[in-house]
């Protein structure tokens, strides 16, 4: 069987990511053929490719001028699957595969909460548009992988689709590597004082500003602590310029984009994600896979499923900053007292075991090729 697997490029976002991985195990674990079709060759995560992997460049600026390419090889290479991630990349495919009337069988795996993305479109004409493509194209799929049974539920919702024509398959965890990386380098943090951090690339949705007012609470109540960011974007300056306004900047530190993000994780006394939208978050699964107590928002996507609807971890409202302060005050005693402990890893082994994910999506492949 020849497998196609699309993303927009190598850049170590977590779909990007998540397939990447994929590509390298399928060639490790089945005798199928693996092309990673990517836009352009942009980013880093092209150094952890297997060589066994055909890297099928479409050198193009973006997903949006990539459909006479994708038609072109389609036709050249007719896979027997084409699993595409990602919303632009998923619209694409659809479209080649019907234009040059192939028989690939396409397979859309969808990374976010539907609803919540249409309704949050920066762009109102864009967000329009993006929506009728969506309709048109995801039912012209042989099937959809969501990331949560919310999400599963969600499509169910925005799409006119069968139920049994969707898979929920959780993102992959390999807590081995992860444990490996986490002591690649020495411990970057002050040990006396109170580390909490964010790994999230630098955009409005995230909610860092929900973050830093929290902060601006807890430096108020006299308590020690630094505040450490993983990742880069076009929120950076504004954030700074408001942790200064907030008075806290002295204890914020902008770390950027970190190739490996797991000695920060593994050394940080709480987790926070403060995103308005998620669809399974990685980061939050890697910071659980080291027993690091997460507080996350109870936003639309997979993160109270993840974690149990807060047994895993605290959930607080999209933008309450105040319940946000709570929370961060109570771990923050608790850590004082030496009882910020928990076992968090054993519960994400169980259900976000790589081997067993990435088994899920062959067995996908499998019965869809059948059909």
């Amino acid at each position: 069987m020849k497998v196609a697997l699309f993303i927009p490029d190598f850049s170590q976002g977590g779909a990007e990511s998540v397939v990447a991985n994929l590509a390298n195990y399928i060639v490790k674990n089945t005798g199928f053929d693996v092309d990673l079709i990517v836009t352009n060759k942009n980013g880093t995560l092209i150094n952890i490719i297997d060589s066994r992997v055909s890297i099928i460049n479409l050198n193009c600026k973006n997903v949006r001028f990539s459909l006479l390419k994708l038609c072109l090889y389609l036709m050249k290479n007719r896979p027997n699957i084409l699993l595409s991630t990602l919303k632009e990349n998923n619209i694409m495919v659809v479209i080649a595969n019907r234009l040059t009337l192939n028989k690939t069988k396409i397979i859309l795996r969808e990374a976010n909460t539907l609803s919540s993305e249409f309704c949050n479109e920066g762009d109102r004409f864009v967000g329009i548009i993006k929506k009728y493509l969506v309709k048109l194209t995801y039912p012209m799929s042989d099937h959809i992988i969501a990331l949560s049974n919310h999400m599963r539920d969600d499509i169910l919702s925005v799409l006119n689709v069968n139920r049994n024509d969707i898979s929920v398959i959780y993102n992959p965890v390999n807590i081995e590597h992860i444990n490996y990386k986490a002591n690649e380098i020495n411990n970057p943090y002050d040990d006396n004082v109170f580390n909490i951090l964010s790994v999230a690339r630098l955009y409005k949705a995230k909610g860092y500003e929900t973050i830093l007012k929290s902060l601006s609470m807890l430096k108020n109540s006299g308590i020690d602590f630094r505040f450490h960011s993983l990742g880069h974007g076009p929120e950076l300056d504004f954030l700074k310029k408001y942790a200064k306004e907030l008075n806290i900047d002295k204890n914020v530190t902008f770390w950027g984009f970190r190739e490996n993000p797991y000695p920060f994780i593994k050394n940080s006394n709480c987790f926070v994600l403060a995103s308005e939208m998620e669809g399974m978050p990685n980061s939050l699964l890697q910071a659980m896979s080291l027993n690091i107590p997460v507080i996350a928002t109870d936003s639309p996507g997979a993160v109270s499923e993840v974690t149990e609807g807060g047994l895993y971890g605290k959930l607080f409202s999209v933008g309450d900053y105040k319940k946000l302060y709570e929370i961060l005050y109570d771990n923050y005693k608790l850590y004082k007292d030496n009882q910020l402990n928990i076992n968090t890893k054993d519960f994400i082994h169980t259900r976000h075991n790589e081997s067993l994910i990435m088994d899920k999506y062959i067995d996908v492949f499998v019965n869809i090729e059948k059909k």
